[in-house]
């Protein structure tokens, strides 16, 4: 949307007359969560799949709309955690080298994962993907990238209304040098 003497103008360069939609993963539609726009102007959204709960979708534009198909498959990534059920991604991470890492949680854990550029679990990050649980009843909704990889997380710890704060290493573990065993509550 741009504006055009102070009234929002839809960008007609930007998808279909501005809009963008999408279905993927065998039609389910995806209810997006978080989007961030890359230095290079494209454009990563993700989200939850309304009926398969266990996995969540990163999808990437170019900044004209169109997949990039040079992500994933045709522009999009699937992610699924073992055993785990009510997914859902919150906050998108961006690393000074391209990769994307993806916060989020179930209903008491904790869940992140990082991608190379062209969409590839980054293995060196706990296999692609990492589940922990250092705070009982807390969510992690956001994220920022260290210049060393790893990532500061916030979330909310619920029955005391705190907020935590927690610092992932680069390889997936918990700094244990950060606040009390990688969290500050």
């Amino acid at each position: 949307v741009s504006e055009s003497s102070g009234s929002p103008v839809a960008d007609t360069s930007f998808g279909t007359n501005g809009v963008v939609t999408t279905s993927l993963r065998n039609n389910i539609s995806p209810k997006y969560l978080d989007i961030e726009v890359q230095p290079d102007g494209k454009i990563i959204a993700i989200g939850r799949h309304e009926t398969a709960d266990d996995a969540w979708t990163v999808v990437r534009l170019n900044a004209d709309g169109s997949f990039d198909s040079s992500f994933g498959t045709l522009g999009s990534v699937s992610t699924t955690f073992a055993g785990e059920t009510s997914v859902r991604p919150a906050g998108v991470v961006q690393h000074l080298d391209g990769r994307i890492t993806i916060v989020g949680h179930t209903s008491s854990k904790w869940l992140l994962a990082r991608y190379h550029s062209d969409g590839s679990p980054d293995t060196s990050f706990g296999g692609g993907k990492v589940v922990l649980q250092p705070v009982s009843s807390s969510r992690i909704y956001d994220g920022i990238a260290d210049s060393d990889g790893s990532v500061f997380v916030v979330g909310q710890q619920f029955g005391t209304g705190g907020m935590i704060l927690a610092r992932v290493r680069a390889d997936g573990s918990l700094d244990a040098n950060f606040g009390s065993g990688g969290v500050v509550s």
